[in-house]
């Protein structure tokens, strides 16, 4: 069997990037170390599966590693790529690998949209922009009315609105696969992260236990997007209305995102005299039906309540910590039907629009499969599901 080459500091490039050791990157790609030693001094030492797993490992295509010339960070890496690996702690190999991957997702699918010639489903026309980012209220009117918010939306609702404005959102898988949340200790409070394209800016939400707490992720997301520049990684201190260190950027991507939930007006109908006596379970009972009626998190409807004067701040910290300790096993969770899953993780619009490269012959239906990570029995059903969706 013929044997292939890598460029040795390419290799080394993808070391340095990820803050991995050989015999690390190795073990993830499942290949031997002897092999992998002698790829890195320049042999032609691995087979074409090998090849394609350390290229998949590093996130990378196989030809980024074979090419002769020596890589260059500055044109490797994109500004967004750059603010969100500034975000995480050190050491954080699945994660970072996480956000290339969707960084390459969005950059293949803008490709697949220009070639498509749909050059209005490329920018983010109409954006709400802000004369002063703390007049909540009115801004939030603003975005709704842009968004199109009616009322009433749940989860899939909101983030179909999200979408049609041109803004790419994945949701993160619950059981392990590529587009699960990594689990290690560095990154086990990882919420979600925004990166902030001229074109097609995408938001990625982690899968909660409650839906209306996803939508609260992504409404924080869209908020940094309108009011902020840069890209941003999400956590469980940041999505806090009552964090250990404050921050002015998250207080308003916060403080924002409820609004644009939640109304003033719900806010005045919520009964809240005896929240002060009540624990945790028994808030959180009491505000179900708000929070279901606005997709809307407890945490969040509660910030909104302190705001006015409705509730102490101490019942909102005491709800925080309670909220953050109660445990989201994923342990035994059976994958869904991987249509399903497909539109779980990549959205309605991104789905729709392979499918139609597919039939406009841009793409090749393996190539809208790869788009899609589908199986060919997979994409065919998916294809159903698009046809029935226009009807």
């Amino acid at each position: 069997m013929e044997k292939r080459s890598i460029n040795p500091k390419r290799l080394q490039w993808c070391l340095d990037h990820y803050e991995l050791s050989l015999k690390e990157l190795a073990e993830e790609a499942d290949i031997g170390l002897p092999t992998l030693e002698k790829a890195a001094a320049g042999e032609k030492a691995l087979s074409h599966k090998q090849l394609c797993r350390l290229a998949g490992s590093c996130e990378m295509q196989r030809a980024f590693l074979t090419r002769s010339q020596d890589p260059n960070g500055e044109e490797i890496l994109t500004p967004q790529l750059r603010d969100a690996k500034a975000c995480l702690p050190p050491h954080s190999f699945d994660m970072l690998r996480l956000i290339t991957r969707v960084e390459r997702c969005q950059d293949s699918y803008a490709d697949v949209v220009d070639d498509l010639r749909w050059e209005e489903m490329l920018q983010v026309d109409g954006m709400p922009r802000f004369r002063d980012n703390g007049d909540f209220a009115a801004n939030a009117t603003a975005v709704r009315q842009w968004l199109g918010i009616e009322g009433g939306e749940d989860f899939d609702a909101l983030r179909r609105l999200v979408e049609d404005r041109n803004i790419m959102v994945f949701l993160s898988q619950r059981y392990k696969g590529r587009w699960r949340v990594p689990e290690e200790e560095n990154v086990a409070k990882f919420k979600g992260f925004m990166l902030d394209y001229a074109s097609l800016p995408v938001l990625f939400v982690t899968k909660h236990r409650d839906r209306e707490c996803q939508a609260f992720a992504m409404m924080h997301g869209l908020a940094h997007l309108i009011m902020h520049k840069g890209s941003k990684v999400e956590d469980a201190e940041t999505l806090s209305f009552f964090p250990k260190e404050a921050s002015r950027e998250e207080e308003e991507a916060n403080m924002l995102a409820s609004y644009i939930l939640l109304p003033d007006g719900a806010v005045e109908e919520i009964q809240a005299q005896d929240f002060e006596r009540l624990k945790p379970e028994e808030i959180k009972e009491r505000l179900r039906p708000i929070c279901a009626k606005h997709c809307v998190s407890a945490a969040a409807v509660l910030a909104r309540l302190h705001r006015a004067d409705k509730v102490p701040v101490g019942t909102c910290q005491t709800y925080e910590e309670w909220a953050a300790r109660q445990p989201f096993d994923s342990t035994g969770f059976k994958p869904r039907d991987p249509v399903e899953e497909r539109l779980h993780v990549f959205g309605h619009r991104y789905v729709r629009t392979i499918v139609s490269a597919v039939r406009s012959k841009v793409l090749t239906t393996y190539k809208g499969m790869v788009h899609l990570e589908a199986s060919f029995n997979t994409y065919e059903k998916l294809e159903k599901w698009a046809d029935a969706f226009r009807l």
